[in-house]
């Protein structure tokens, strides 16, 4: 049904521990942990599940399809995580497609000898907007 649950303080110790002085930042943590556990009011943080979340979390396959009102924190941060990856994959292979598409395309274009570079459709703009301008001095020269 669902991923197995880790806690949010074994994702935070995990991703710490190429950071300098992370075994202090392990430590505090586990004392934490010991401190909320013993006192027995440790409540896991959940998050109220919308319908755009519903579809992230059956998209990224991170829970199956009778999704809850509310899921854990983490699942949700997971989700998030891994739609983020997709979508970012999806733009660089776009990205990656619409440049070998503009690619093939002008060098088709220069073997046929039907390709305009910039410089001439500079050229051809200034030339009618001089004779665009011409004509209107003679019209007005003329009158």
């Amino acid at each position: 049904m669902a991923a197995p649950f880790r806690s949010l303080s074994a994702l935070n110790s995990r991703a710490s521990l190429f950071r300098p002085g992370s075994c202090v930042v392990s430590r505090s943590m586990s004392n934490q942990e010991s401190a909320s556990e013993g006192s027995g009011t440790h409540v896991p943080s959940m998050h109220q599940v919308s319908s755009v979340d519903r579809l992230s979390l059956i998209l990224t396959r991170t829970m199956s399809p009778p999704i809850p009102s509310e899921v854990h924190l983490t699942t949700m941060e997971r989700a998030n995580s891994r739609r983020r990856i997709i979508v970012n994959a999806a733009m660089a292979f776009a990205f990656f497609c619409g440049s070998l598409w503009i690619i093939k395309k002008s060098q088709k274009g220069r073997e046929q000898h039907t390709l305009v570079s910039l410089h001439e459709k500079n050229d051809q703009r200034y030339e009618k907007a001089r004779e665009e301008e011409a004509a209107a001095t003679e019209a007005t020269s003329g009158k």
